[in-house]
């Protein structure tokens, strides 16, 4: 089973451009456009490793953060 990469960003180029280089190298790459779309994915895919923009789309960083370590 491959290590899993979620990727959050709004950015087309820096998306597009992780995606190749961490699949090259045999992993499953997923991107997410905005902190809502992350959210989802986070919880559906249960990724290895997240990278995250700093300026997280649509929601504040805190609120990503609150959502992920404070949702039961």
């Amino acid at each position: 089973m491959n290590k899993k990469i979620l990727n959050i960003t709004d950015s087309p180029l820096i998306r597009n451009y992780l995606k190749n280089k961490v699949e090259s190298m045999g992993l499953d790459f997923i991107n997410a456009r905005d902190g809502f779309d992350g959210i989802i994915k986070m919880r559906n895919i249960h990724p290895d490793l997240v990278i995250l923009d700093f300026n997280v789309p649509r929601m504040t960083l805190n609120q990503f953060l609150n959502d992920i370590f404070f949702f039961h």
